[in-house]
């Protein structure tokens, strides 16, 4: 709730928050709007605004450029969410495991999140959705895989600070399970809301944005 509170404090919070909103409405809506695909040709090239019912005008195909907007978003908030959410996994998991069990299997994780760190994220996304056919899964796996090394650091450190306190050592005198101990008492405790989750969003839309430019965009029936 503290958090909420002091997001709802500031200005700027409120105006991403109610423009991501109004993205949101505009995808959930789109079909019911926008009955005909965007890649529709439903006019002259060159349509200008509010003409023939184009609320923007049409491109140079003729296609309603209104339409394309409110699909577009559905993809976007698609990916976005869904990148976010696949990062988060495999960013938990290996910082969950880094930061618990600690020793050779922190040594090992550790050394490989600095691997991953030390490739370009976006130089490494590209090959792998070109080595993978662009799909809507593989864009969504492949952001997920360049995004967690931050977030696995970030958990790592978490977990080392609470392994020792003392509900942790009740836990383990109480004799739980480990999952139970890491999943029940220690993780509730680590993960918390940051500021740059908001970033971390948009430049997983601006990723996508740069695989349309080299051609590996999602295919058109995603819309």
């Amino acid at each position: 709730m503290d958090t909420i509170r002091a997001f709802l404090r500031h200005p700027s919070g409120m105006i991403g928050l109610v423009l991501l909103l109004v993205v949101l409405i505009v995808a959930i809506i789109a079909p019911l709007v926008f009955p005909v695909s965007p890649w529709e040709m439903v006019g002259a090239p060159f349509t200008p605004p509010g003409e023939d019912g184009m609320w923007l005008g049409g491109d140079t195909l003729g296609r309603d450029v209104a339409a394309g907007v409110a699909y577009g978003a559905r993809v976007s908030l698609l990916i976005g969410i869904a990148s976010a959410l696949a990062a988060m996994v495999i960013g938990v998991v290996i910082g969950a495991m880094s930061g618990y069990f600690g020793g050779k299997i922190d040594l090992v994780l550790m050394r490989m999140t600095e691997l991953f760190q030390t490739i370009p994220a976006f130089v490494l996304a590209i090959l792998l959705v070109a080595t993978f056919n662009p799909s809507l899964l593989t864009i969504i796996l492949t952001i997920g895989a360049v995004s967690w090394p931050p977030l696995a650091r970030l958990t790592r450190a978490e977990f080392l600070r609470l392994r020792h306190r003392e509900f942790v050592e009740a836990a383990l005198c109480q004799g739980e399970r480990t999952w139970r101990i890491v999943l029940g008492h220690i993780l509730p405790n680590a993960i918390s809301p940051r500021p740059q989750d908001s970033s971390d969003f948009s430049s997983y839309q601006s990723t996508t944005s740069a695989f349309r430019l080299v051609a590996l965009s999602v295919l058109p029936h995603y819309y």
